[in-house]
């Protein structure tokens, strides 16, 4: 009878239909594995009556963990909810739409066996997904990769494997705005890559929409780099150096000649790019100092309502 214990996180809201059918998928996937299996459901303030039918399912389950948060926290504090409220030799994190096959983690855990600690997965191809979404994870991630120095792999989500060691690790280094395949990233660690096929959404149409993406990204790029300040104070000094000479040599020529000097539109033009700059730093200074507020306050980035773990009875 093999000891290792490894735990999957489903992060749920409004999945009722998809979840109940996941959970016992991935218990037996786990079991042919040869594992102690463990399932971990985060309901992020569903309003469908998912902690309803989950309690339901834990009755009779008693391998599944159920973590109900206070209210919709989003789908990175879901996560670590989650990360934080289990224990095993390895976790899993996957989302609950059916788009992440159980199929896949034989793979990973085959890879965690081999010693990595952290096991990414790409897909070799996502259903549904459009070429607007394409294009902006391509961006993205060279965007985060150039800002950052951390070598996310280019189209990973957070359906990955993390040993024990980087479990511990990827919990203390969160912080309150977590961004976790960046976390998992700077934790460092043996990690490696596991290709899978994307399934399609097992029901309902996904809730993450692109303003929750672009959140997704503001977080991950603040949290992880202050190489945007610095590029926009080095155009800012540029800047102020070619508007400075400019203004020095229209005011010596206007001195030297006694009359007005040409080219006033372009002055214009300067100035007012060089004041679009001065917004573009005041909202990364608010972004920052947004970030900064969170990490003071020192609020917790999630509320566990209810928490049903191994051994409760209801």
């Amino acid at each position: 009878m093999t000891t290792e214990s490894v735990c999957v996180v489903l992060p749920a809201y409004n999945e009722k239909s998809s979840v109940l059918d996941l959970v016992p998928e991935v218990l037996n996937v786990l079991e042919s594995c040869e594992v102690q299996p463990c399932v971990c459901v985060v309901d992020d303030g569903s309003s469908d009556g998912t902690i309803d039918q989950l309690v339901a399912l834990r009755q009779t389950e008693p391998r599944l963990v159920v973590v109900q948060l206070s209210r919709n926290f989003g789908h990175q504090a879901a996560l670590l909810a989650g990360l934080a409220s289990v224990s095993a030799d390895a976790v899993i994190m996957m989302d609950s739409d059916g788009q992440h096959p159980a199929t896949a983690l034989p793979a990973m855990i085959a890879s965690w066996r081999d010693g990595f600690d952290v096991v990414n997965t790409i897909p070799e191809a996502v259903p549904g997904k459009g070429s607007g979404r394409r294009i902006w994870g391509h961006l993205f991630y060279w965007v985060f990769r150039f800002l950052s120095g951390l070598a996310i792999p280019e189209g990973t989500s957070d359906f990955r494997l993390l040993s024990r060691k980087a479990h511990e690790a990827t919990l203390d280094a969160a912080g309150k705005r977590p961004f976790l395949r960046g976390t998992t990233s700077w934790i460092g660690l043996d990690q490696s890559c596991v290709l899978y096929t994307a399934n399609e959404r097992s029901h309902g149409t996904t809730t993450y929409t692109f303003r929750k993406l672009l959140r997704l990204a503001r977080d991950g790029i603040v949290g992880f780099s202050n190489r945007p300040l610095l590029i926009v104070a080095m155009l800012g000094t540029v800047w102020s150096i070619v508007v400075g000479g400019y203004a020095a040599i229209s005011i010596g020529l206007e001195l030297s000649n006694g009359r007005d000097v040409p080219g006033w539109a372009s002055m214009v033009a300067i100035l007012s790019t060089m004041q679009g700059l001065l917004f573009v730093m005041v909202g990364l200074l608010g972004a920052y100092i947004g970030s900064l507020h969170n990490e003071v306050a020192d609020r917790p980035p999630y509320v566990i309502q209810r928490l049903l773990s191994a051994g409760d009875k209801h």
